[in-house]
């Protein structure tokens, strides 16, 4: 294979840019911060005491600035450049400020004449923490080639300080719906508040878990992680839902990191879990990103493991968690594992490479073309693979519970919990005698992830048991213990008796309804003014019938039913009441009323009986409902114009002492407007060109406009058929004037009226004539002049002109347009001509006078 070298390629969880290289006289680079303050403090923190054997910016060996290289690489995906003192005054990526004031993550800058730093390439470090003016850093040191610590006991020693945008580094969120636990979150829980249908409910959580019935909105929002940054997912930072059944909703969610839109893929082989991670990094971030993960690097102890791992990742490349960085030569896994197994490549061998960075190759990966193994530098960037070594069980944490109930109750609900990793529950069930469990899939329960609802019982689900059944995402099953469902056999009436009404010498039936085993009933009764109860025992079904007795008029009856098991329920108390027969007959219905719009209509019924009464009753054209009109309760009444009211349908509901009612045949009530003319045309005098307007109304049913004309000197009419609205426009003619014009109005019913006659009169257009001449003026110096003009004429305009004391010929006064004007003070204006022209809409022209402005000496 190639060797692998260090590229410039995306860090773990940070989205892929394009950038250029800070460098003097280069424009600023554009690359953004892709991990947040606390990755970096983490990173940083990491390094300490490490072994840093690597040149490499390719410059006088290892030293401080390699540090600072690696590091603004694995912040922004570039390399910067220069000596230490350099870094004082270089271009910064953007949103990157110099400071004088340090947050841990900064670079601390000293230049070749500050601090103990004195020799001319100055000193650059990592800033770990800052406690007041005090600060710890981590700086390589040029001869002891390892990351070490120290204190700066003042913050003002160092030329100056560089601190990274650490803005974009946000968390990426999602939101989980669960009853059960939810996975660790890979960067800790944040908070959210929570609101149930409209109204804040619970405050700044990290979970939420309330039974919601279905319908119930839900709104989660100000959601933050731990260190807190804003929720940048979806929704905006919120997220609204709406429950679709009656379940447990336990709201969740985890901080995943910057989504690239890269899956991270998981499978279990031989007790262990893999997670396989498709973006490249380096060695370090790697193993520091596998420690977040899960345990560590993958290691390879067998072929058989080789294989799985190769099979898992498609042959790729990718780092292994090995190195020989305590002693040359001398390979360990980083997990303690003994290193016995090992796939070196046969042409490379080990510690081969012949870079300039050859004592760094302390790291080991698998090549991608065979799965060979080759040692490398650790800032190369290639896949990797975390490694979990243990994996929980699944463990059931608590059993659902047996339930006794009833068939007449809301259901029976089981509950289980359980821990372990992406979880997953299957209820299932078993009758009685039956010796096989089945997956419950009845249309009669509610099921949410640990909790299954049933919310119809019948009696065939007496001495059935349930349990469940939870797997993990390796696959890995547990069952719940098994609970018992007891439905307990009660009576319930389903109908109960209702009172009744019926006239005297009838007979009257009571019936109820009930569900129970074995039932038995026994009907009692106590007449009017009775204190006790009276066993009616030959009243024993269900329904019975009661014979016509005067003295049974207001009995009570109520009905005792016992089940097999001796239990004992009573129903509710019908009441027995008898009525009078009456003789109650309208004699006279209402009849239709038509009447002219504004006028009264009146209406009425007559009726025999005794204590008779009357509510009438109204319904509108179009409608199909009958409306009590409660303030009409007379036999005779008189109905307002209104004209919503034309085609209203009436009648009267009759009701006499025994309650008996009757309704009258239902009338109409028509609204018709008399046929006459209201408005007739007037005569018109419009100038000459312009449009005459003539208009005619009238009131009636289906109106139907025609107009006529008669020529000046004429005696005939004539039909204008083009002319058939009740109000025209009549374009000028010449011919036309002194026309007669009238309208003929007919109606639905073809009755015609005839307007009077309008005269049609032009007039001729005023002749264009000035009826006042401007006059000429002396002003003092300084002083505003004024002219004007009066004329007659149509459309009049304006135009002044001026000569100068000394000019031959007139100047269009562009800016005097009027026929009254001032002029404004200026000396050569000494002696100035001026006349105005007037222009009429036809064009005529007309000249005035000539006038001189002139200033006294």
């Amino acid at each position: 294979m190639t060797r692998i070298r260090p590229v410039l390629v995306v860090l773990l969880f940070a989205v892929i840019m394009t950038s250029a290289v800070s460098v003097f006289g280069e424009k600023k680079v554009k690359a953004s911060t892709f991990h947040s303050q606390e990755e970096a403090v983490a990173w940083i923190t990491d390094r300490e005491n490490e072994e840093w054997a690597v040149d490499y910016d390719g410059v006088n060996g290892p030293q401080c600035v390699d540090l600072i290289v690696y590091y603004w690489e694995w912040l922004t995906g570039t390399r910067s450049r220069g000596i230490a003192y350099e870094y004082a005054y270089m271009d910064l990526p953007v949103g990157w400020t110099y400071t004088n004031s340090p947050q841990p993550g900064d670079i601390a800058v000293w230049d070749a004449y500050k601090g103990r730093y004195n020799f001319w390439t100055g000193h650059v470090a990592l800033v770990k923490a800052v406690n007041g003016n005090t600060f710890d850093y981590i700086e390589v040191d040029g001869w002891y080639h390892t990351a070490k610590s120290y204190t700066q006991t003042s913050i003002t020693n160092p030329t100056t300080f560089i601190h990274p945008d650490f803005s974009q580094a946000k968390y990426t969120l999602k939101i989980e719906e669960a009853l059960s636990t939810q996975d660790t979150p890979l960067f800790g829980l944040g908070t959210f508040d929570v609101y149930i249908n409209g109204k804040l409910d619970a405050k700044g959580v990290t979970s939420y878990n309330k039974s919601l019935a279905t319908g119930t909105q839900y709104r989660i929002e100000n959601i933050t992680v731990e260190d807190g940054s804003s929720y940048e997912g979806i929704g905006q930072g919120s997220r609204t839902g709406t429950v679709t059944q009656n379940t447990n909703v336990k709201l969740m969610f985890k901080a995943l990191g910057k989504d690239v839109g890269v899956t991270v893929q998981k499978k279990t082989w031989n007790g262990h879990t893999y997670i396989y991670v498709p973006l490249k990094a380096t060695w370090y971030e790697a193993d520091w990103y596998s420690r977040i993960l899960g345990d560590h690097l993958v290691t390879i102890t067998s072929s058989e493991e080789e294989n799985f791992i190769r099979q898992f990742t498609n042959n790729a490349e990718i780092w292994l968690g090995a190195t020989d960085r305590d002693s040359e030569g001398t390979w360990k896994w980083i997990s303690g594992e003994q290193f016995s197994y090992t796939n070196w490549d046969e042409v490379m061998g080990r510690d081969n490479y012949t870079g300039n960075d050859e004592g760094c190759e302390n790291y080991l990966y698998q090549e991608g073309s065979n799965g060979t193994w080759n040692d490398y530098h650790g800032y190369g960037r290639i896949y990797f693979v975390c490694e979990i070594d243990k994996v929980d069980p699944v463990k059931i944490t608590s059993d659902p519970s047996n339930v006794t109930t009833s068939l007449n109750s809301l259901g029976a609900r089981f509950t289980v919990s359980a821990t372990g990793e992406g979880l997953k529950y299957f209820w299932q069930y078993k009758n009685v005698g039956e010796s096989f469990w089945f997956d419950w899939q009845g249309s009669n329960s509610s099921i949410s992830p640990s909790a299954l609802f049933i919310t119809s019982l019948d009696e065939s689900m007496d001495g059935m048991s349930v349990r469940c059944k939870v797997t993990d995402e390796y696959g890995n099953v547990a069952y719940s213990k098994s609970a018992l469902l007891t439905i307990k056999k009660t009576i319930t009436i389903t109908t109960q008796p209702e009172n009744i009404m019926v006239n005297e010498k009838e007979i009257a039936y009571f019936d109820v309804a009930a569900t129970g085993t074995g039932l038995k009933y026994l009907w009692q009764y106590k007449n009017a003014g009775d204190i006790s109860w009276t066993d009616w025992t030959n009243k024993t079904t269900a329904a019975i019938s009661v014979a016509y007795a005067a003295y049974r008029n207001g009995m009570s009856l109520r009905c005792k039913i016992t089940d097999s098991a001796g239990n004992s329920v009573t129903s509710n108390v019908a009441v027995l009441t008898y009525k009078a027969v009456s003789n109650l007959s309208i004699t006279t219905h209402p009849q239709n009323s038509t009447v002219n719009d504004n006028e009264i209509a009146y209406f009425s019924v007559t009726a025999k009986g005794t204590g008779l009464k009357y509510l009438w009753q109204y319904k509108n054209a179009g409608s199909s409902t009958w409306t009590d009109w409660t303030t009409k309760t007379t036999a005779s009444i008189s109905v307002a114009y209104a004209a919503y009211r034309n085609g209203m349908s009436l009648r009267c509901v009759v009701s006499d002492s025994t309650g008996a009612k009757l309704t009258s045949n239902a009338a109409t009530l028509t609204y018709t407007s008399p046929f006459v003319i209201t408005k007739q045309p007037s005569s018109a005098t419009v100038k000459e060109g312009e449009l005459a307007y003539f208009e005619v109304k009238a009131t009636g049913k289906g109106l139907k406009y025609l107009w006529q004309y008669k020529e000046a000197g004429k005696s005939i009419w004539t039909d204008w058929t083009s002319k058939t609205t009740a109000s025209i426009s009549v374009a000028y003619a010449a011919y036309r004037n002194g026309m007669s014009l009238r309208c003929i109005v007919t109606d639905s019913n073809g009755a015609k009226l005839t307007s009077n006659t309008a005269t049609l009169t032009y007039k001729a257009d005023a002749i264009l004539t000035i009826t006042k001449q401007p006059v000429s003026t002396m002003v003092a110096k300084n002083s505003l002049a004024y002219f004007s003009i009066k004329a007659t004429g149509t459309g009049l305009k304006y135009q002044w002109q001026y000569k100068n004391a000394g000019d031959t010929s007139w100047t269009v006064w562009t800016a005097k347009t009027t026929a009254d004007i001032s002029v404004a003070y200026a000396a050569y204006r000494d002696g100035m001509s001026l006349k105005c022209i007037v222009t009429d809409s036809k064009g005529n022209i007309v000249a005035s006078n000539t006038v001189k402005l002139n200033y006294a000496k």
